[in-house]
């Protein structure tokens, strides 16, 4: 085969396409399941969270259990993307993308003005949304039919001041559920407070209790909420919308768990973090009822889970190659030797975060130079398809540094790092502080945040590492290093893929 012939996936999961049983045969023989992840305990309703850094692998662990739960358990599923994850360009491409997939929609995550906001809207979003599908269903019975008319009654509630002034003249509505001539809601447009919507929506969940789904479930897939540091109290409300939001799916989950709806939803470890450090109960309602997808360097020899990503991928595609018992290190053996000079793909990983959004991107760039070619060549992989890679890594690490500080002190920090050096003694470091902390206010904006703490953040996301003087070893966060103190002499360097990007050309 040509290396243009292969399918190296999508660099975000987003965009995979899964509708032919084609794609979805092709995503499961060639997924690598993260360590410690059993899916039965996503079935049965004990966990449903998915959380790790960005790029990590959640959406993508997302579709597939919802790919197993549709062939296993016979399960109606519906995936929701939330809107402030996009740029405005990356918006009107995705959305051209789900006119395709029914199943998935964009949801406009609320500005919140309030943390009771937070708390009610995601009980009502949650449930809402589950009166839609049981709908979809055509589900019929008196609790069904209860259920789904608390739920409207909820929604209008919510929405009574608005609609009071858009249309002042409106005493009463009636509004049609369904074709059903029994699911028609009647009421008006009086006042209505908080006690009222509580009511509605305690009647809804009693009634959703009683609902029987005849053994086919109904599944619901809820991708990461970002947060982005603005410096002002819209901080505190994004927090406190991500931390109901967590909650609420707890809430839910536990309630409904001996019945046959569930919430999965993706959360980014850096978000995790720093929502804890306001409200530590999330941190344990994550950890606990969550897998953490993690791809440190724990395999010190054969082949590591993330070249597999791209490796299975390959044998599968492989007419020549026979995977219908499974990929073994035979079939992986056989790609490397076909496909790759010595050493690669493994020499790549330490290029990377260790992430499969990083091997899924390095692929492609790599197939846009070696597209005619019948393997990969070194120069492709050590040297053309890195200075891509290293602005990709940039832009994430400064989304995982926009969760923790805002606009100017992410200034401060780039221009801190751009232009330095790649390796820093603890002198050097300091240095670099007092002197351009004295030229440029951004960078003296950081004083504020703590040095050590600037340094413990850029550790976390990845673009430093970290030796101590007295053995030299790199340490590195993403590949499952302690995070150091940062009080005693050290080295630090910033990662070799990231070096081309941020140095002055």
């Amino acid at each position: 085969m040509k290396i243009r012939d292969f399918d190296f996936g999508a660099e975000d999961a987003r965009n995979l396409s899964l509708l032919s049983e084609e794609e979805k045969q092709l995503f499961l023989e060639s997924f690598v399941i993260p360590e410690a992840f059993d899916i039965e305990r996503f079935f049965d309703g004990r966990k449903y969270f998915v959380y790790g850094g960005k790029g990590s692998g959640k959406t993508a662990l997302l579709q597939y259990i919802r790919i197993l739960c549709e062939r296993d358990l016979e399960a109606f599923t519906h995936f929701y993307y939330f809107q402030s994850t996009f740029s405005d360009k990356q918006l009107a491409r995705f959305r051209k993308t789900l006119a395709g997939r029914p199943n998935e929609e964009i949801v406009n995550d609320s500005v919140f003005s309030a943390d009771e906001d937070a708390r009610v809207f995601w009980r009502l979003f949650l449930l809402t949304q589950i009166s839609r599908l049981l709908r979809r269903r055509n589900m019929t019975g008196r609790h069904a039919e209860t259920f789904f008319k608390s739920i409207e009654a909820a929604r209008l509630i919510s929405q009574s001041e608005q609609n009071r002034k858009r249309y002042p003249s409106l005493e009463t509505f009636q509004l049609e559920l369904s074709k059903n001539p029994s699911l028609t809601l009647q009421g008006s447009f009086a006042e209505a407070g908080p006690s009222d919507l509580e009511t509605y929506i305690e009647i809804a969940e009693d009634a959703l209790e009683e609902v029987y789904l005849a053994n086919s479930p109904i599944f619901v897939f809820i991708d990461e909420m970002e947060i982005y540091k603005r410096g002002d109290d819209g901080d505190r409300i994004q927090v406190a919308a991500i931390s109901s939001l967590i909650r609420a799916i707890r809430d839910f989950s536990e309630r409904f768990e001996a019945g046959d709806i569930r919430i999965v939803a993706a959360i980014r470890r850096e978000i995790v973090d720093e929502v804890a450090e306001v409200k530590y109960e999330v941190h344990r309602i994550v950890r606990d009822r969550g897998v953490e997808l993690d791809w440190p360097k724990s395999v010190k020899s054969g082949t590591h889970p993330l070249e597999r990503t791209i490796l299975n991928r390959m044998a599968v595609q492989d007419p020549t190659i026979d995977t219908s018992a499974g990929i073994t290190t035979n079939e992986i053996n056989i790609v490397k030797a076909r496909y790759f000079q010595q050493g690669y793909p493994t020499n790549l990983i330490d290029k990377t975060w260790y992430r499969p959004r990083d091997m899924a991107l390095l692929f492609e760039l790599a197939q846009n130079f070696d597209g005619s070619m019948n393997f990969f060549r070194r120069k492709t992989l050590t040297e053309n398809v890195l200075p891509d890679l290293g602005t990709r890594l940039w832009q994430d690490a400064k989304s995982g540094l926009g969760v923790k500080f805002d606009p100017i002190a992410l200034s401060g920090i780039d221009k801190l790092l751009r232009g330095g050096r790649r390796n820093y003694t603890r002198p050097q470091w300091l240095q670099r502080i007092a002197l351009l902390r004295d030229q440029d206010d951004y960078v003296a904006t950081l004083e504020d945040s703590g040095w050590d703490n600037v340094l413990q953040s850029l550790y976390r996301v990845g673009v430093i590492f970290y030796s101590a003087t007295e053995t030299g070893y790199k340490n590195f966060y993403f590949r499952g290093d302690p995070m150091p103190t940062f009080t005693s002499d050290f080295n630090i360097g910033v990662h070799r893929t990231l070096w081309n990007e941020l140095a002055l050309h």
